[in-house]
């Protein structure tokens, strides 16, 4: 899902994770995850650190498995579409609808192709190139976040 900073751990999020489901918490021992007694309540909001496959870090050393399950709500950042001729296409590269100039939209997922062009995921879906006439809002914390582990 979201294929972005696999290797290191950043100080500062690169994004939210949003819980609608209550939902474990794991701790890492060497290359493993075992679940820890802690969890996430239904609502809770939280930091994301870094994401490598579909696991996230959030703070405290602790990890969400199955970040790309409908269950949470991810946001990386904010795109707006300055152009009329904008276009979302699928995994596939098939366009699939036309964006209005002046919309936008949560980004979910950040893909970097070979090329050097990014691939920013507007849904599990949907996906907007860096090639197309938008700007890319990196996530910004504000605090508080809701709720505690």
């Amino acid at each position: 899902m979201v294929s972005l900073l696999k290797e290191e751990t950043h100080s500062q999020p690169i994004g939210s994770i949003t819980c609608t489901l209550v939902t474990p918490l794991y701790r890492k021992e060497g290359d493993r995850l075992i679940e820890s007694k802690e969890y996430l309540d239904k609502g809770t909001t939280k930091y994301l650190y870094r994401v490598e496959g579909n696991i996230g870090e959030i703070e405290g050393g602790l990890y969400i498995k199955d970040i790309d399950r409908k269950q949470f709500i991810i946001s990386l950042g904010e795109l707006e579409v300055l152009g009329d001729h904008v276009r979302t296409c699928s995994r596939n590269g098939i366009i699939l609808r036309k964006l209005k100039k002046g919309m936008k939209y949560r980004v979910v997922s950040i893909h970097q192709k070979e090329n050097g062009v990014m691939i920013y995921g507007i849904n599990d879906k949907e996906f907007i190139s860096s090639d197309e006439e938008i700007t890319f809002q990196k996530f910004i914390p504000q605090l508080p976040l809701t709720k505690h582990v």
